[in-house]
């Protein structure tokens, strides 16, 4: 290697793992991040994340998204590359994926414990999240927006059909405990009301889903779920009455709409149909 390239090299080591950071009493933002996950320096550690305030967001940001420049063994290119080099390139990528999934999880700790304080980082989050290609980091960041804004379930639910199984299961397990949080059921309601009407019929359904499951402001969502029944996907159809079903009697206006999916094209419709009129109001079954 000539002396050139040597030092090409160092410089680039040297930029990976020496990275700008802003400091508080003495220790950089990642130092007191990573004090978060020891359960005896967790409030001191929030006290100064907090302290740093909107001066830590550049780092969080960039660490939500740093991903490995190095082809991993994933990769079809990577098998394109002479055998001789695939396993320095197998090493390199391990390094450096290490430091980013420690990177990602200082920046997830540090988006929850700013919350709100957080704002000004929506915009660059959001652009992160409509062009990045990988579907782990459209899961956290997804996460991260959620923890700034109640506008991150909208994100969550997108990148829950972004990931394939079962990358999609911590975007999924967040929703699950949405529903299940101290968050305003009217403004989750509102949320879930308009992912209902979403161009992506997945989202649909599974927004449907959601609101089957939370079964509250019956006066809102019932009106919506007896609409998605007309819907041409049969899926959203299926959701739509299950999600009617959990209402019970609640759902009495639903009924002349789940006799007509009674004749629906789909067996799948049809039986759902009959199991939910056997439950809300069975003297109407014909």
């Amino acid at each position: 290697m000539t002396v050139g390239g040597l030092i090409a090299v160092v410089a680039f080591w040297f930029f990976c793992l020496h990275e700008k950071e802003p400091s508080y009493n003495g220790r950089k933002l990642s130092e007191w991040l990573d004090d978060f996950d020891s359960p005896p320096k967790a409030e001191r550690a929030a006290i100064a994340v907090r302290a740093f305030g909107t001066n830590a967001l550049p780092n969080l940001v960039k660490w939500n998204s740093a991903c490995s420049p190095f082809l991993s063994p994933l990769d079809d290119a990577f098998w394109k590359r002479p055998v001789v080099l695939r396993s320095p390139l197998t090493r390199i990528h391990k390094f450096f994926d290490a430091k980013d999934a420690k990177n990602n999880h200082r920046a997830l700790i540090g988006f929850g414990i700013l919350g709100t304080n957080a704002a000004p980082a929506l915009a660059p989050l959001e652009r992160d999240f409509e062009t990045t290609r990988n579907s782990e980091q459209a899961t956290r960041t997804a996460l991260a927006i959620r923890s700034i804004s109640t506008e991150g379930i909208v994100y969550l639910f997108h990148a829950a059909h972004r990931c394939g199984f079962p990358k999609d299961q911590a975007a999924r397990v967040e929703i699950w405990q949405i529903e299940r949080s101290t968050i305003s059921k009217p403004l989750l309601i509102t949320t879930l009301l308009n992912l209902s009407a979403d161009d992506d019929p997945m989202v649909v359904a599974d927004a449907i889903s959601a609101l089957g499951r939370i079964h509250s402001e019956s006066d809102r969502v019932i009106p919506a779920l007896t609409n998605a029944l007309s819907s041409t996907n049969e899926e959203t159809r299926v959701r739509a009455i299950a999600a009617i079903q959990e209402f019970g009697r609640e759902a009495a206006s639903s009924v002349p709409a789940l006799q007509c999916a009674l004749r629906d094209q789909s067996g799948y419709v049809r039986r759902y149909a009959t199991n939910a009129l056997k439950f809300i109001a069975p003297g109407n079954l014909r």
